[in-house]
């Protein structure tokens, strides 16, 4: 799988991307996630899967693109 942070995210983790092995939801992968990057916890952000807004129970194949996105405004 693939991960991409944006934003606030990227900053919180000090990485732009980065691949890593399985994990069977989204939950499960944000846990690890706020484990290894505990700056993650405190901040507000949508997981989209593939293009597609999901929500923890969502399952995720190996072949994944997980787009970690901070809310933002436009107009």
């Amino acid at each position: 799988m693939k991960i991409i942070f944006w934003g606030i995210t990227s900053q919180a983790t000090g990485r732009r991307e980065m691949e890593i092995t399985h994990h069977r939801t989204v939950s499960l992968l944000i846990k690890d996630l706020h484990e290894k990057f505990p700056g993650l916890k405190r901040l507000l952000y949508r997981v989209v899967v593939n293009g597609k807004p999901v929500r923890d129970t969502t399952k995720l194949k190996n072949q994944d693109v997980i787009d970690l996105v901070p809310p933002f405004a436009g107009g």
